[in-house]
């Protein structure tokens, strides 16, 4: 099983395909059987208005393909949901804060980085430090442009409910 595994991984890596359209350097497996074909894409979560159009052989793999499967089925979140799942797994509830994690000296090391990029870091006090973490990478990428609204997984999502083809997840 062990020497199957790695030959995909070998064919995977030997099979992608690069596009440099546009500046966009794409990674696109095609995976050839008798039958069909399955495509992978290694996607970006969040992209600007300029990354737009998505190059070409990213349209050609969707056009071919009969059903979109995703990470997660984008089409079937439900946003307070999720938002609810990220507050409990993400939220300190128990009195203890990211200062109490971080301790004094680093604490005050990360509120003058975050003082630099006018991130107020009070506001995360309760947060878990991989939420806080995430939640300041993001502060900074939309005020630099990106979007998850921009991003392959939603504009696939978006793309695919308005063709009518069936979007599934693998989680």
């Amino acid at each position: 099983m062990t020497r199957l595994f790695c030959c995909l991984l070998l064919a995977l890596a030997c099979s992608a395909a690069l596009a440099h359209e546009s500046g966009h350097p794409v990674t696109l497996w095609r995976i050839a059987g008798e039958a069909n074909s399955v495509y992978l894409l290694g996607s970006v979560h969040l992209l600007r208005e300029q990354d737009h159009p998505l190059p070409k052989v990213i349209d050609d793999a969707y056009a071919d393909a009969d059903v979109l499967v995703m990470e997660l089925d984008m089409d079937d979140l439900d946003p307070a949901y999720t938002q609810a799942a990220f507050n409990e797994a993400g939220v300190m509830t128990d009195g203890t804060t990211l200062r109490d994690l971080m301790g004094e000296d680093l604490y005050a090391k990360a509120e003058e980085a975050a003082a630099v990029v006018d991130i107020p870091l009070d506001m995360l006090a309760k947060s878990e430090p991989w939420l806080a973490a995430i939640t300041v990478e993001l502060m900074m990428l939309y005020r630099v442009g990106f979007n998850p609204l921009l991003g392959v997984e939603m504009t696939m999502t978006t793309r695919a409910a308005a063709d009518n083809k069936p979007i599934e997840g693998l989680e």
